[in-house]
């Protein structure tokens, strides 16, 4: 069969479905990606996906025509499934406007905004990390669950250019700063005394960030550690390659720590207002330290107490992990 998943973003959610995408292609299956333009440097390559299909929903007043060619074309290759991994009004729309009879979707609470009704078949959803329950979703196809363990095919950047940080022996302990919820983002005063305690260990900390405000806020801890190493700005694919220089990450629950784990670098999640066993790193070089707070609080920072996770718990974590590798 070809099929064509349409996952519009974001950076971890893309990550987090790959495996199913693996599963398809196990079992035979032709499969290409519908997402936004701005995650296609996560996609193309693969050698997963036959075909990465770009829309600019961004820009959707400006770029109208880009939109209508991009559907006439998914219209015009006749698929013989789509699935709507996103599970919202905006995906489920775009699944039906592909003309493909075979529609398919979460079933259940993962099918958000009334998007089931623009499926005709409801996949259940089973499983407690978000990638068991992505998995789910080409059970309609495949007919069972699989049995292999998570699979993350990404696109090969061996030809990137690497990010050139200043020469130094000691082992590189990455720091990954903001995440898009504020009440996923460590305090800042934390981060300081990770800092602190990676150069103390003898380590060299690098911090990683993405956007502006992040850079400000990266700016601050490597103003307080200045022997920390302040990471270039990267596009998608040359963060990937800064990440596999890493003995070790920590970051928050966003787009950076799902990569780190799809390129299989040790790392440590920390969680506060989304379960760890839901979105967490998995595997015996990863773990997650869950902080108290109120579920999918996104902005009031007073409910959620990642304040709580402290900079020798995060570096005792590390270490036990460094140290079951060596």
């Amino acid at each position: 069969m070809r099929i064509l998943v349409v996952r519009l973003g974001a950076f971890g959610d893309i990550l987090h479905t790959m495996p199913m995408v693996a599963d398809l292609v196990a079992a035979g299956h032709t499969v290409d990606w519908l997402c936004e333009e701005r995650w296609q440097s996560l996609l193309v390559g693969s050698p997963a996906i036959h075909r990465v299909i770009p829309i600019p929903l961004k820009a959707w007043r400006s770029r109208g025509g880009d939109i209508r060619r991009c559907l006439r074309v998914i219209r015009q290759t006749k698929y013989d499934a789509v699935i709507d991994a996103q599970g919202r009004a905006k995906s489920a729309l775009i699944s039906a406007l592909s003309g493909c009879r075979l529609r398919i979707g979460p079933a259940g609470k993962r099918a958000t905004e009334q998007s089931w009704l623009l499926h005709n078949v409801h996949a259940p959803i089973t499983g407690t990390h978000v990638i068991d329950q992505n998995r789910c979703l080409a059970l309609p196809i495949t007919g069972n669950l699989p049995t292999q363990e998570w699979q993350f095919p990404l696109p090969n950047w061996g030809d990137i250019t690497v990010p050139v940080l200043p020469e130094q022996d000691k082992p590189i302990w990455g720091l990954n700063v903001g995440a898009n919820w504020p009440t996923k983002v460590w305090p800042i005063k934390r981060q300081i005394e990770f800092a602190q305690t990676v150069h103390s260990s003898g380590r060299c900390c690098l911090i990683i960030w993405g956007g502006a405000q992040e850079r400000e806020f990266a700016q601050r801890i490597h103003d307080a550690v200045p022997q920390a190493i302040m990471a270039p700005a990267t596009d998608l694919p040359q963060l990937a390659r800064l990440i596999q220089q890493c003995e070790i990450v920590i970051s928050g629950d966003t787009g950076p720590l799902h990569l780190v784990r799809a390129l299989q670098i040790p790392a440590v999640g920390l969680f506060g207002p989304v379960p760890a066993n839901r979105n967490g790193v998995v595997g015996p070089h990863y773990t997650n330290i869950q902080s108290r707070g109120a579920l999918w609080e996104r902005s009031d920072m007073s409910k959620v107490h990642m304040d709580e996770i402290t900079a020798n718990m995060v570096m005792t974590a590390a270490e036990r992990i460094i140290h079951s590798i060596k």
